[in-house]
């Protein structure tokens, strides 16, 4: 099969932290800085190809129009959007969300890990020390090494169903579009959905299990970057009507959305090489 490359974080999407030359400044996960092309950075050979299929690819270049639309037309001009629109930007977001190669790797990782730890484990005499087998559904070791052979068509068809189940989280949360304080501009990288609970973050530490978020959490804020200038922000609050409103935020609030966004991510993006620098002398990419 003749080798096509897949953005796993789309050009178009890219596109919106470009400069004015529609070029991208990347911060690499060993302090290199350098400008690029959107169309050479975050891609990978068949990222979206299953048993030698393009479908996903093709369904995500669909989603990707709706997307770019909403985006040209409503929120670069702060537009109202209505619930057509945010169920596109759901669905879309979502993939973001599921599909980065980050987590891919992560998940791949652990596989890798169950399947090493059962060469270790001797089964001699087991029956005197081990319960009985449950009688429910389950995976066996031999399984879970016949899918880490061809583990990324699998993670690209099984993500794309979980992006399905995410998208209606996302879809009935309660939005607001934040906007850059003058001068400022968000900044995006290769995990740039993020989710926590700042309140229990505060509790526990934001690496703690009781830290850990989910969208069945109602105590949850999750932040996407969409453009230099616009962030979604979503949580569950019930004080908070259903419309969809732009927002000005703080510079110290605006801070606060660029740590979510670096703070899990290997390499990050935006139109500014000064502001990348800034990233490394203050080491928010590290904390």
């Amino acid at each position: 099969m003749k080798k096509v490359y897949h953005h796993y974080i789309s050009v178009t999407y890219q596109k919106n932290f470009a400069d004015k030359d529609g070029k991208i400044w990347v911060l690499e996960e060993d302090d290199r800085i350098y400008k690029t092309n959107p169309l050479n950075k975050f891609k990978e050979g068949h990222y979206n190809t299953v048993n030698g299929s393009l479908d996903i690819e093709e369904s995500l270049s669909e989603l990707e129009s709706e997307y770019s639309k909403i985006i040209k037309n409503k929120i670069n001009n702060k537009e109202p959007i209505n619930t057509t629109d945010k169920l596109w930007l759901s669905i879309y977001t979502s993939t973001i969300f599921n599909r980065i190669r980050l987590n891919r790797e992560q998940f791949r990782g652990f596989l890798n890990d169950i399947a090493e730890s059962s060469k270790n484990f001797s089964v001699n005499n087991s029956d005197s020390y081990l319960p009985p087998a449950s009688s429910g559904k389950g995976v066996s070791i031999d399984e879970i090494k016949e899918g880490l052979e061809n583990f990324n068509s699998h993670f690209a068809n099984s993500s794309m169903n979980t992006s399905l189940y995410v998208a209606n989280y996302l879809y009935n949360m309660h939005w607001k579009l934040l906007t850059a304080p003058k001068d400022k501009n968000f900044i995006s990288s290769d995990n740039p959905a993020h989710i926590c609970s700042p309140e229990r973050e505060k509790k526990f530490g934001p690496n703690a299990i009781g830290a850990r978020a989910g969208f069945g959490h109602k105590d949850i804020e999750f932040t996407l970057p969409l453009t230099s200038n616009i962030v979604l922000y979503a949580n569950w609050d019930l004080l908070t009507n259903n419309d969809i409103k732009y927002i000005d935020i703080t510079e110290r609030q605006f801070d606060n959305i660029i740590k979510r966004t670096v703070r899990s991510a290997k390499t990050v993006f935006g139109n500014n090489k000064e502001y990348l620098e800034f990233i490394i002398k203050n080491t928010i990419k590290n904390n």
